[in-house]
This record gives C-alpha cells, structure tokens and sequence, in this order.
C-alpha cells in the first residue's frame, strides 16, 4: 500500500482510505488459494477430495473478492485527490526510503545490558 500510494494518486487521483483492512484480508487469503490450486490437478481425479479442494478454493476466493467489493463500496473508501505530480511522487518515495531506513536502524540495534 505504502509502495503504490503515490502512483495511484498519480495516475487514477484516488486515494483508498480501507486498502490496509483489505489487503491483510486479501494476504491472508493468497496463501490457501495457491496451495489449493497447486493440489486440484494433482488431485482432481480423486472422487470426492477433488471437489472439496475445488469447492475450497472456489469459496475463499470468492470471500477475499466479496471482501474487496464491499470495502470499496463503503461510503468514503476512497477519495479524489488532485495528482501529487512527478516531484510529488519522488518525493514520497525520498520520505519513504528515509522512514524505512530509520526503522530498520532501530530494528536492527541490539539492546545494551544494563548492570544492576
């Protein structure tokens, strides 16, 4: 979200305001989905076991996709902004490697010991 904030206020002037929600939804769900879909043609001539994983994954997708639509549809899930421009752009993506780079510094330092 925080990668493709700019170009999307570039590009289409919309700046999604429940992305975050959706999108920890829709991660949650990516990972059933693929090993569901790599399990069917393996086995979907297994009576039974082939519908259920077909019926499975047919379901959560369709729960990530009813998610995505019902956020969208929220009353201000989105708002129209003007486009930030090509210096707008870069410099968000300038913040943002400084923020990023900051956290990981801090992250990444190692806690001193205290004597008692």
């Amino acid at each position: 979200t925080l990668g493709t904030l700019p170009l999307s206020m570039h590009y289409f002037n919309q700046l999604s305001l429940v992305s975050i929600v959706v999108n920890v939804i829709v991660a949650s769900a990516v990972l059933p989905i693929f090993i569901i879909g790599c399990l069917i043609p393996v086995f979907s001539h297994v009576p039974l076991l082939g519908d259920i994983l077909a019926f499975s994954g047919t379901m959560i997708t369709r729960f990530a996709l009813s998610a995505i639509n019902w956020f969208g549809e929220l009353p201000g899930s989105c708002l129209n902004v003007p486009s930030p421009g090509a210096v707008g752009v870069i410099g968000y993506y300038m913040l943002l490697a400084i923020g990023l780079r900051y956290a990981s510094s801090r992250v990444s330092e190692k806690p001193t010991k205290s004597s008692p």
